[in-house]
């Protein structure tokens, strides 16, 4: 191929520090996070509940409460860990800055 020792390594190097990055990249962040920032504004703010956030986000109750992990999902299962563009949106919903939540 006509590469050289330097060359080589250099690519190697480069590889290894992509690989690196993709472990570091979060691209969701759990549940019991969110839950714990929803939670802390629903005691900060006395008229504020998982109802009406839903309704800012256009979406039922029950269907925040699967996302957030406050209920199980069908088939039993808790969900662990939501997307950052979900949980960005809660927060967003919340009237506060994403970068307010860990993890976004």
């Amino acid at each position: 191929m006509g590469t050289t020792a330097a060359q080589v390594r250099r690519l190697i190097a480069q590889e290894r520090e992509q690989q690196d990055m993709k472990a570091f990249k979060q691209d969701s962040i759990e549940t019991a996070t969110v839950r714990a920032f929803v939670d802390q504004e629903l005691e900060r703010d006395p008229e504020l509940s998982r109802s009406l956030l839903a309704h800012w986000l256009n979406m039922q109750q029950v269907d925040l409460d699967r996302q957030l992990g406050y209920s199980a999902r069908r088939g039993g299962r808790i969900q662990r860990r939501i997307g950052i563009p979900a949980a960005s949106k809660v927060v967003i919903a919340l009237g506060r800055a994403p970068h307010e939540l860990d993890g976004c």
